[in-house]
């Protein structure tokens, strides 16, 4: 059975306990994770403040030339990731391979090219002064990610951060977090300084809270279910720290009368539920009845046609009271 381990401070690191991993295509445990706690988030932290130091005050052309380093490694191990990311999470490989890994390397590259070219304004007052303003960065931010993609969130949250001179720590959703793990072994490929990325994985109530609570952390980021997107703002307020949430998508799917029902099940059934497009099954019975006939026969999730695994059953049956948990 495979293990992943947290990455702080630029190594790999187990935590006191560890947490199963279920592959949603078989049911069966697959892999472990770090069951990580408030000890394991404070060294996190810790090993960000200290990273970021040199990295908010290097050259946004520094950063920017780092950041596409860390954009051809993602591209260079994109079917290695995607293969991981399928199998712990349910999702089909044609997904994540040609979608989300094919827009990673782009979406960091995109970063990389804000990073000189993020300006503020020079305000005239009067003809004797004037005023300006700048953009710092924040600091340590917080991520915490949910199930459903966890490498396109990864990439795309965090070269954000890094590019406007942020260290970054990353909570995982424990439902979903070896792929993101793995992704980790790419920071010694590339020069991207240790500690200035983090990953501690865990469950919501241990290592989600202590992240949005914790008060070297300036700034968390959340993408998953309203109810526990409140509870991030309870958590944050201790030290005032900004909050972005990204909350509950739910996107309708309208399927008229004279529609091709193939083609419109083939698109609804692509992302049930877990892409936040939530599909209701409620208006109209032909379409429940094939998207019905199709749920009971899930495909491989390795295969490039096949239709997603399971995923939200495994999410369904847990708690949702904790950071991290189902959108």
């Amino acid at each position: 059975m495979e293990r992943f381990l947290n990455y702080i401070a630029g190594q790999p690191r187990a935590a006191a306990g560890w947490l199963d991993s279920t592959e949603p295509a078989t049911g069966r445990t697959w892999a472990l994770v770090p069951a990580s706690g408030g000890a394991d988030v404070d060294d996190a932290v810790a090993a960000a403040l200290s990273a970021h130091r040199d990295w908010g005050r290097a050259s946004p052309a520094t950063r920017a030339l780092r950041l596409r380093r860390w954009a051809d490694a993602i591209q260079a191990q994109a079917e290695e990731l995607a293969a991981i990311e399928s199998r712990d999470n349910g999702r089909v490989i044609a997904e994540t391979l040609a979608g989300d890994m094919a827009r990673a390397s782009a979406q960091v590259r995109y970063h990389a090219e804000l990073a000189d070219k993020t300006l503020g304004d020079t305000i005239p007052v009067d003809s004797t002064g004037l005023t300006f303003t700048t953009y710092e960065p924040y600091g340590v931010v917080g991520v915490i990610l949910p199930y459903n993609a966890p490498l396109a969130m990864f990439f795309g949250k965090v070269s954000g951060a890094l590019a406007a001179g942020n260290a970054v720590v990353v909570k995982p959703s424990e439902h979903a977090a070896c792929s993101t793990l793995a992704a980790a072994a790419l920071f010694d490929e590339v020069d991207i300084p240790p500690g200035l990325v983090n990953i501690v994985a865990g469950t919501g109530e241990a290592a989600g809270q202590a992240l949005a609570a914790h008060r070297d952390v300036a700034m968390v980021h959340f993408t998953g279910s309203t109810a526990v997107g409140r509870q991030i703002l309870t958590h944050a307020a201790g030290n005032l720290k900004n909050v972005s949430l990204e909350l509950g998508g739910k996107s309708p799917n309208i399927v008229f009368a004279d529609a091709d029902l193939d083609a419109a099940v083939a698109g609804v059934a692509a992302l049930p539920g877990d892409g936040a497009t939530a599909p209701r099954e409620d208006r109209q019975p032909p379409l429940v009845l094939l998207l019905n006939l199709v749920s009971t026969n899930w495909s491989d999730v390795n295969s490039q046609d096949g239709l997603e695994g399971p995923a939200r059953a495994r999410c369904r049956t847990r708690t949702r009271a904790a950071a991290g948990q189902c959108a």
